[in-house]
Formats: structure tokens, sequence, C-alpha cells
């Protein structure tokens, strides 16, 4: 799955960086935070859920977009996910135009915020 994402995400032209746990994920947010522009989570990953995680990345970094996919959001509470700094939350099976306007949505919100709305920004990245 985290292939396919990949190979979707980079064909839209994002420059994609992948991590195999929450661990390493955060590992990678740590050591240069204002690379990225936008973090995309599993609610499920080994050794730290998609919610610890966008918990940790926001302390790190306020303001970032977090992207949570789930196919358990039954399970999420909607204070729970305001609390984490999750931006949205997408239902697996995922759908790629869903996927794709949701990314689109939360990168054009963050660049508005950063530079006055301009709409001129970075080039776009992911966990």
């Amino acid at each position: 799955m985290r292939e396919l994402l990949y190979d979707l995400l980079t064909g839209w032209g994002l420059d994609v960086t992948l991590a195999t746990t929450g661990v390493e994920a955060l590992a990678l947010f740590e050591v240069d935070a204002q690379r990225f522009d936008l973090l995309l989570t599993d609610l499920t990953m080994p050794g730290m859920t998609g919610v610890a995680f966008a918990q940790a990345a926001t302390r790190l970094r306020p303001g970032i977009p977090v992207l949570l996919c789930t196919g358990f959001s039954d399970d999420l509470r909607d204070d729970e996910i305001a609390a984490a700094g999750i931006r949205a939350v997408l239902r697996k099976p995922l759908e790629p135009a869903d996927l794709h306007a949701s990314l689109v949505r939360l990168i054009e919100t963050s660049i508005a915020s950063s530079d006055g709305g301009s709409g001129i920004g970075k080039d776009s990245s992911g966990v």
C-alpha cells in the first residue's frame, strides 16, 4: 500500500518521504520539520498511532497540515482529532480523487495562511 501511495503522490508531482513506522516518521520530521509542507499518516502504524504522531509533529511545528487515513474512523472522536492537529480524515479504501482533493485543499490553505494568500509556496512534501 505504501508503494502504491508513493507512486500516486509522486505522479502528482509531490516530493514524498516514506517511513515504515510512526517512530521513524517522527525521527525524520525531528531532523528538519521545515522540510515538510504536509504530513500524510495512517491511524494504525507500528510503534505509534497516527494520532500520536500528529500530536508530536504539531508540537514540533504547530500548524503543519496533517491528513489521517483510516479504516477505523468510527473509533475516532472529533475532539481527539482536533487536539492532535489533524486537519482532515479520509476513510479507507482511499479514492485517488478524494485524496488529491484533500491534499490540494490542505496545501493551498497552508500556503495561503503562511504567505498572505499569494498562492506561492515551496514544493509539497509528506511523510
